[in-house]
């Protein structure tokens, strides 16, 4: 018996012509005719209300099957679940996950299938038609791809698919392989920013599908696209995508899409697919997303416009947080290493200062046992024995003045002027010593000395006017030696004021004042040529290597043997003035030799041999970006 028959009506026959002819439109002899209805209508809400415009940027549930290289723009986990109505109850389902990883690129799985149930079934048996029961039509599809970053921005994809149809008691299998590039420019301003490019080619391994007696394979096309996405407010975005698709049975066309982005909650979408208008939208909360999305799928005069809902969950942290969060964890760990390392040498100072202030206190040295209990204190406040120490050391000193006293009484009438003396003194030296205490030898000096006018024979005042200025010295070099190295740490203004601090310690003192004047001017070098670097920094990344180049010379200027400086100077001066251009053949064979080290993941022996044709051809830009590409690629291993 022969199939005369597929629906009671006719509209149920035009029906399901209409699917095959959708599935297998324009069908040539051996060929599957233009492409599969899972081409022809997209997968997702979101590419369906923008015109179907991904290949460019495919950042949705379907990215691999609009172009498997550009599943790298998904920076966090997904599951996708879409359901779409085409006519007539022909139901279009797929569920889809992606995986994006750290270093071992991304991921991605798919099931889809499209199908109409309950299709009746007669035979015409003597020109009557006999009833012979009802049968089911689907078509499905299971998707595996990955996609993996190779340099500058660039990334490879491909997609691996098995296909199977099944109408009534017949079936098949076929299985293809799809094949996709995708480009961003890795820059941080300037038009190029935020600006991507696509080609993803279908069916690059043609599925073949053997229905009943007829074998057919879907035809090799390719779709390329560009698109631009606009940062600007608060979280906001615009993007803008066009799409060009060439098929090898029928006409080219080209697809417009657009979205506008609303602080990553709420989303506006429209398109033309091919001179059809379509729009949809979608909303955001937390890691789950909801689209829609409507478009015409046939004749709309015949069939009413499709609509297609899309749930999205997101899972984990994205990419970019995960890439934070290591950097903050390796930030931290180093951050408690040095609290540990200085935590360390604190209590070895804190040890060390009470062995020595105790041996300054037996041998009857109370300046220096004073000066050093009170650093001591001064770092750990609550140290009983420093307190202890402090104490009596305070007591001997209270003491020996007590007797300088006795023997002012003794040598002298108890006049009016010589107690005031005697008062003043005490008062002085009091002072002296509360100064001494904050490590303010300038001002204990000065209040000493004022006491020693009164008593100019006292030797203690002397013994301690020596010792403090002794400490004064050491306290400058210290303060200097901290300045020097906050200057290290590029913290510059707390260098600052650490030079302040020494500067107003040797007010009296003009040796001591030159000497932190030096370190003054030579911070005030330091600052210009940090402020020159970072400008020429900036304007190197954004691309302005003519500013670049003046800002470098300028800090070279201030630091002549900095090699980093040189290295940057140098190239931003070749890109100000260096063009591409044929390379001599000296030139052209050590390039080639950093090539073939390169390819052999030679990178240190590659990098000197190109810095090597750069001596030779300095202004030959193509040698310039061979060397960042490298040091790139070194720093990436390095850090992995």
């Amino acid at each position: 018996m022969m199939l005369n028959a597929m629906k009671s009506s006719i509209f149920n026959w035009l029906l399901l012509l209409l699917i095959g002819g959708t599935l297998y439109a324009e069908t040539r002899e051996g060929d599957a005719g233009v492409e599969s209805l899972f081409d022809a209508i997209g997968v997702s809400a979101k590419d369906m209300s923008m015109g179907r415009t991904a290949v460019a940027y495919p950042d949705n549930m379907g990215a691999f099957l609009w172009n498997p290289g550009g599943m790298v723009v998904i920076d966090q986990k997904c599951i996708g679940l879409s359901q779409t109505t085409i006519f007539e109850g022909t139901q279009y389902h797929f569920i889809s996950y992606i995986h994006p990883t750290l270093t071992a690129g991304t991921f991605g799985f798919g099931i889809a299938r499209i199908g109409l149930t309950d299709i009746q079934n007669y035979e015409y048996i003597n020109n009557v038609p006999v009833y012979m029961g009802e049968f089911d039509y689907w078509k499905g599809k299971i998707s595996l791809a990955y996609a993996h970053h190779l340099f500058y921005g660039l990334s490879i994809g491909l997609n691996f698919e098995a296909n199977r149809q099944e109408l009534g008691p017949y079936n098949t299998n076929g299985f293809g392989l799809d094949a996709g590039l995708h480009f961003h420019a890795p820059v941080q301003g300037g038009i190029f920013r935020h600006l991507y490019w696509g080609l993803n080619v279908k069916n690059l391994i043609r599925p073949r599908m053997k229905l009943g007696a007829s074998t057919e394979s879907l035809p090799t096309y390719y779709r390329t696209g560009f698109a631009k996405r606009f940062v600007f407010g608060n979280s906001n975005a615009w993007a803008i995508l066009w799409d060009f698709e060439k098929h090898p049975y029928k006409d080219a066309t080209h697809h417009i899409g657009t979205e506008f982005n609303w602080r990553g909650l709420a989303f506006l979408r429209m398109g033309m697919d091919h001179r059809e208008f379509t729009f949809g939208g979608g909303l955001r909360w937390k890691g789950f997303q909801i689209d829609y999305g409507s478009s015409p799928t046939s004749d709309p005069g015949i069939f009413p416009r499709s609509h297609r809902f899309s749930l999205s969950l997101f899972l984990g942290k994205s990419i970019p947080d995960q890439k934070r969060a290591i950097q903050e964890a390796e930030e931290q760990k180093i951050r408690q290493q040095v609290q540990e390392r200085e935590q360390a040498e604190r209590r070895k100072r804190i040890q060390e200062g009470i062995q020595l202030g105790k041996q300054y206190f037996e041998n009857n040295d109370y300046f220096n046992a004073r000066l050093t209990f009170s650093r001591v204190l001064s770092e750990d406040a609550d140290n009983t024995e420093a307190q202890k120490y402090l104490t009596m050391t305070k007591d001997k000193e209270r003491v020996q003045q007590q007797e300088r006293e006795q023997e002012l009484r003794k040598q002298s009438a108890e006049e009016e002027s010589q107690r005031r003396d005697k008062a003043f003194v005490r008062e002085k030296y009091e002072e002296g010593l509360q100064a001494l205490d904050q490590a303010d030898f300038q001002r204990a000096i000065q209040r000493w000395e004022e006491a020693l006018s009164r008593d100019p024979d006292n030797e203690q005042i002397k013994s301690y006017i020596e010792k403090a200025k002794v400490e004064l010295e050491k306290e400058v070099n210290r303060l200097i030696a901290q300045a020097n190295s906050l200057i290290r740490q590029e913290n510059i203004a707390q260098a600052r004021r650490v030079l302040d601090r020494a500067r107003t310690q040797t007010e009296n003192n003009q040796r001591l004042h030159n000497k932190v004047m030096v370190e003054i001017r030579r911070l005030d070098n330091t600052v210009n040529f940090i402020n020159n670097y970072q400008l020429g920094r900036e304007n190197y990344e954004k691309g302005n290597y003519k500013s670049a180049a003046n800002f470098m010379e300028k800090a070279l200027q201030l630091q002549p043997n900095n090699e980093q400086v040189r290295e940057l100077y140098r190239s931003a001066r070749a890109r100000s003035i260096g063009v591409k251009k044929e390379m001599s053949s000296d030139v052209k064979k050590q390039f080639a030799e950093g090539l073939r080290l390169y390819s052999e993941a030679k990178y240190h022996q590659a990098l000197a041999a190109w810095e090597k044709a750069l001596e030779m051809d300095p202004k030959n830009i193509k040698i310039i970006e061979s060397i960042d590409v490298v040091k790139r690629k070194i720093q990436q291993s390095e850090q992995e």
